[in-house]
């Protein structure tokens, strides 16, 4: 199974993982494949740590468009420069 996730730039130029109304912490089960849908001229995926989340910073996981999530909390922003800072990250729990 997969979940799709749009990552956009919202009107007005505020960056967003959540365009639809999708939930800011979606709850997905785990073995399903993430899939990152986006401009990628204009974004990117990276699969961070925590405290790469908070601080909007990328890891060595790098830059991912599918992701099969094992059990737990999933960290991913766009690592485009002022992008994450404007609030285009996402936090996935796979349950």
């Amino acid at each position: 199974m997969t979940y799709i996730v749009l990552w956009a730039t919202a009107p007005g130029g505020r960056a967003t993982s959540r365009p639809g109304g999708s939930p800011a912490r979606p709850s997905v089960p785990a073995t399903y494949v993430l899939v990152f849908n986006y401009n990628k001229e204009k974004h990117n995926v990276a699969w961070v740590s925590k405290r790469g989340y908070r601080r909007c910073e990328v890891s060595p996981r790098g830059a991912r468009d599918r992701v099969m999530l094992p059990r737990g909390t999933h960290y991913f922003i766009c690592a485009m420069p002022g992008h994450c800072a404007a609030g285009m990250k996402l936090a996935v729990n796979a349950y």
